[in-house]
């Protein structure tokens, strides 16, 4: 079998390029082949030379879009937390307003398992939050929202009421 020095040259090349597991020749034609097949009309040259190519190293654009994008994906989060934080805050504020010895026996006996789990390790500090969220402020916030509802529907009456009677009065 007669083999061309440029067919020999081609697959050394190819073999030093690949860094990875052991493979026979057919193998590595079959590859190469589906290669330049999935890349339209290149030839082994160019499959070669793109991936052989050596990178001169990171850019200083992409140094500063990826510092940007994360700068700018901490910024969000933080955004995010202290809305979520205020929002919670509010309810269990609202809620303490409207009912204040249902929340102070509420606030209290929570704090007290949250801490009694805490120390004796049954629960971590996410946990904790997690908790806190699920068992206080998300129950605060569905009774709040009720009684705004429910408030929203006096006012309403009230306001048919008063245009009723002051249609009847005139």
């Amino acid at each position: 079998m007669a083999v061309s020095v440029d067919s020999t040259t081609q697959q050394s090349e190819i073999r030093t390029a690949c860094a990875g597991p052991q493979i026979t020749d057919a193998e590595l034609r079959t590859a190469v082949n589906s290669t330049l097949r999935s890349r339209g009309k290149a030839s082994t040259r160019t499959a070669l030379s793109t991936a052989t190519a050596i990178p001169t190293g990171v850019s200083y654009d992409k140094m500063v879009s990826a510092f940007t994008t994360i700068t700018f994906s901490y910024i969000l989060l933080a955004i995010t937390t202290y809305v979520q934080a205020t929002v919670s805050l509010f309810h269990v504020a609202y809620f303490s307003y409207r009912n204040p010895t249902v929340s102070k026996d509420l606030i209290k006996t929570a704090a007290h398992l949250l801490k009694t789990s805490y120390d004796n390790k049954l629960l971590t500090g996410t946990e904790i939050v997690e908790v806190t969220h699920n068992s206080i402020i998300a129950p605060m916030a569905r009774h709040n929202q009720k009684y705004h509802q429910e408030e929203n529907q006096r006012t309403a009456q009230l306001q048919t009421m008063r245009t009723t009677s002051t249609a009847v009065s005139q």
